[in-house]
């Protein structure tokens, strides 16, 4: 009898942790920023971020709007911080090694005399959110930097669903001749149709101040990588 009984508390031992393994093995989606970029404009406190992030777990998920970034000095200190920054668009479900970009404007006072030193950006996957049709596009960049007015991002797409697309969202990441992320832009257009099987080219503008620091810190978007959203 006591030998039954040892051996049924073995077995109940093993099943416990077997479901145990079971659970910490279950897979999950992990929101992981794989490139960002912090421009200080030092003027009227603004400055501009912009990153990359990608499903690097083994589920798919949603990403959070309530993604967080935190500024810092060269001594550590913290200069600000800012929440609910979120993809563009926001919410959006990805697929394990899926990615989206971000792309958020800050305001705030500190910016003009603080001299921001390092940037650290955080956003979580959850499992509520919105998923979006993405549709084929290609895309352009126009650079002329002594033509302030004329520099911009063709992005073209056609409608391949069944129906007339009235809100769709742009976004456009350019890049440096090494790959690295220099500025995102973003369009959401609506009351606009698209009948299916047509062809829409939407222009998105560098701006004027972007175009001065690319400028002055001697760089020249090369390529562009652009996604185009729709609502299922």
């Amino acid at each position: 009898m006591k030998r039954f009984i040892a051996m049924l508390l073995i077995l109940c031992s093993a099943l416990l942790m077997t479901a145990a393994f079971a659970e910490e093995a279950a897979p999950e989606a992990k929101i992981t920023v794989v490139e960002q970029r912090f421009i200080n404009m030092e003027d009227n406190g603004r400055g501009f971020f912009f990153a990359k992030v990608q499903n690097t777990g083994d589920a798919a998920g949603y990403a959070d709007y309530k993604g967080n970034i935190v500024l810092f000095d060269a001594e550590g200190n913290i200069i600000l911080t800012e929440n609910y920054v979120h993809t563009k668009p926001s919410d959006v479900y990805l697929e394990p090694g899926e990615y989206a970009y971000v792309c958020e404007s800050i305001y705030d006072d500190a910016l003009d005399t603080a001299e921001v030193a390092d940037c650290q950006f955080s956003i979580k996957a959850v499992d509520d959110g919105e998923e979006y049709e993405k549709l084929a596009s290609e895309a352009k960049i126009h650079f002329e930097p002594d033509e302030e007015d004329d520099n911009y991002v063709d992005v073209t797409f056609t409608n391949t669903t069944d129906e007339i697309l009235y809100d769709y969202e742009i976004v456009a990441a350019l890049y440096d001749q090494n790959g690295e992320l220099l500025f995102i832009n973003t369009e959401m257009v609506s009351g606009i149709g698209v009948h299916p099987g047509s062809t829409i080219t939407v222009r998105l503008y560098i701006y004027e101040d972007i175009l001065m620091y690319f400028c002055r810190e001697g760089l020249t978007p090369t390529t562009v990588d652009a996604l185009v959203y729709c609502e299922k």
